[in-house]
């Protein structure tokens, strides 16, 4: 019996150890610095993980902000939130930091929603950047 105890013990423990490994940071926590930073935060709600398809018409600032306008109009307010905070994040990936303020500030009044990265959207951006050219370098690599 001693013996199995020992060995179910030691199975417990490689278990244990297996749990604990460490996973391998995203190119997003290395840029940022790691998951703790109020950058790396407001960038994991607002980031687009892959830049837009240029070719999709509806990938554009411009579409979204008139999608949000018809949504309103049709009194959608969980509408045009959404497609405000679409043409946020579009305005992110291009590094347009006073669209970013502007279209994630009209989602905060529709919403209530205070965003993170109202606090530190040159920040943001910047780090945005970053991101995005790493991901192309390593596209093309």
């Amino acid at each position: 019996m001693k013996i199995l105890r020992l060995f179910h013990k030691k199975a417990k423990e490689e278990k244990k150890e297996k749990l604990v490994e460490k996973k391998q940071p995203t190119e997003l926590e290395v840029i940022c610095g790691g998951r703790d930073t109020k950058v790396y935060k407001a960038l994991c709600n607002t980031l687009l993980l892959r830049p837009p398809n240029p070719k999709n018409e509806d990938s554009s600032i411009e579409g979204e902000l008139e999608k949000a306008r018809q949504k309103e109009e049709a009194k959608d307010i969980s509408g045009a939130a959404q497609h405000l905070f679409q043409a946020g994040r579009l305005a992110l990936f291009k590094g347009d930091v006073e669209g970013m303020k502007k279209y994630f500030g009209q989602y905060k009044e529709i919403t209530g929603r205070n965003l993170l990265i109202l606090e530190i959207p040159e920040e943001a951006v910047e780090k945005a950047r970053e991101y995005y050219k790493s991901i192309e370098t390593h596209k093309i690599a």
